[in-house]
């Protein structure tokens, strides 16, 4: 196996593991939920930042983007732990806020759905 196809290896099962744990916090954001995508999310980012994927040699088409993909996420530990608590913030509360209409709570679709499909100018507004 060779660098690059480690490296590969390595960081698809992190973007896998994180973007399934966003997932997870995107159809119910609990404290449980949130903490595994930031945990996810931390894991895959320290990974891109590894500065030993920064100094593989750019001699093929994976490797080249492989390098892109790093590049620019070469950063301090602390730092991209707290862009990522931050960015998990923001998204668990997104996917936790319910629109109040008329006395009924709306979840996203319900929301798009009027915006989407409603005639009544009032009730797209009160969205």
């Amino acid at each position: 196996m060779t660098t690059v196809d480690a490296a590969e290896a390595r960081l698809a099962a992190l973007e896998t593991t994180a973007n399934l744990a966003w997932w997870d916090m995107a159809c119910e954001a609990t404290d449980a939920t949130s903490a595994a995508a930031e945990a996810a999310s931390a894991a895959y980012e320290h990974a891109l930042a590894d500065p030993e994927l920064a100094v593989i040699p750019v001699d093929d088409r994976r490797a080249e983007v492989l390098h892109l993909m790093t590049a620019g996420r070469q950063r301090p530990p602390a730092l991209i732990d707290r862009i990522v608590g931050l960015e998990t913030e923001v998204m668990a509360a997104h996917s936790r806020y319910r629109a109040q209409v008329g006395g009924r709570e709306l979840d996203a679709a319900a929301v798009d759905e009027i915006l989407q499909r409603s005639t009544d100018e009032a009730e797209r507004e009160a969205v």
